[in-house]
């Protein structure tokens, strides 16, 4: 049997409340990284987080993008447990529970309040890996092989941050597709805009897409 991942990652700009959750963390036989948001950034791609069970997210002093942080923290379509350290207003509750953020954990920390959010976080990820999580697409229905083999490459998708090219014959669906994406993706509070390229002529293509300097 796979033992669970039992390490803390902590990316925090202040290093007093870091040095300290990170104490209290070994205090209690748990491993830590911990990092400041400059340092993460530069170290994100190459960082193993297969052992890491919880990532608690302090104050930034960066203006980072809350949806490229989050998705971060996603392996193979499994996003690993957040905790916050400090209120980050652009996380609304939808996304709370679209990211897997327990909640927030405040100071003083508590050693028990510590280990009762790694086992709340370890009994999320067993559950993860013992079943597969599909996404309930609403508007995205049927229940035949290849539909559920595209369910499946949406759930994987979704939840990052990446682009998307969606190809098939005219009236497949490809906008259903591409709106069940937008609707599960951290930029579902944002504006869902489809555009009908052929529609569009040829030499106004470029500028309707990306714009243009007025008298150009």
């Amino acid at each position: 049997m796979s033992t669970l991942p039992n390490e803390l990652l902590i990316i925090d700009d202040d290093p007093d409340r870091l040095m300290t959750l990170a104490a209290c963390a070994e205090f209690v036989g748990i491993e830590v990284q911990g990092y400041d948001f400059v340092t993460w950034l530069q170290q994100a791609k190459g960082a193993d987080l297969s052992r890491v069970a919880l990532v608690c997210l302090g104050e930034s002093n960066l203006p980072l993008a809350l949806s490229k942080l989050l998705a971060q923290f996603n392996l193979d379509g499994r996003d690993i447990p957040k905790l916050l350290l400090v209120d980050w207003p652009e996380l609304n509750s939808a996304q709370y529970a679209r990211s897997h953020v327990l909640g927030q954990l405040s100071e003083p920390f508590q050693m028990a309040d510590l280990l009762d959010r790694l086992h709340q976080s370890q009994r999320l990820l067993s559950e993860l890996v013992t079943k597969p999580v599909m996404a309930d697409f609403d508007g995205f229905v049927g229940r035949s092989a290849p539909i559920e083999q595209i369910r499946q490459l949406m759930t994987q998708v979704a939840p990052r941050d990446i682009s998307v090219m969606i190809t098939g014959e005219s009236g497949t669906g490809k906008e259903v597709v591409a709106r069940c994406l937008h609707n599960s993706s951290p930029r579902a509070p944002g504006p869902f805009v489809p555009v009908n390229c052929g529609a569009i002529p040829p030499d106004l293509l470029e500028s309707e897409l990306f714009g243009h300097e007025k008298g150009a």
